[in-house]
């Protein structure tokens, strides 16, 4: 199990092209949802985690600093975790960074 609830699309897309994005995937939030409206400690906030990056591709690696990172803020007793986010970078920075058509395009990260 863990310590951070994830969220991804609620649809699977395919990483056929890099082609612009010109809509956006239906967000399942009540996961989410369901996390802030557990109590919480008089006091305490609630947090949520968000790390930005290439994600190219998405590892085990990002997951496991979030993990990481919700444990450091229980055990210090600075705010409970509700959620988490990976937040990938645009496909324009990563042409720059990587090269053009060498990235997995955000729709996939």
């Amino acid at each position: 199990n863990s310590f951070c609830t994830l969220l991804a699309p609620s649809s699977t897309m395919a990483a056929a092209q890099h082609s612009p994005v010109t809509s956006y995937p239906a967000w399942d939030f009540a996961a989410l949802d369901k996390a802030v409206e557990k109590p919480v400690p008089a006091g305490a906030p609630r947090v949520v985690l968000l790390t930005t990056g290439a994600m190219n591709p998405v590892h085990r690696g990002h997951v496991a600093m979030l993990e990481a990172a919700a444990r450091q803020i229980d055990a210090a007793g600075r705010g409970v975790v509700v959620g988490a986010f990976l937040s990938p970078s645009h496909d324009l920075y990563l042409t720059g960074k990587f090269g053009p058509g060498k990235f997995l395009p955000a729709t996939t990260r």
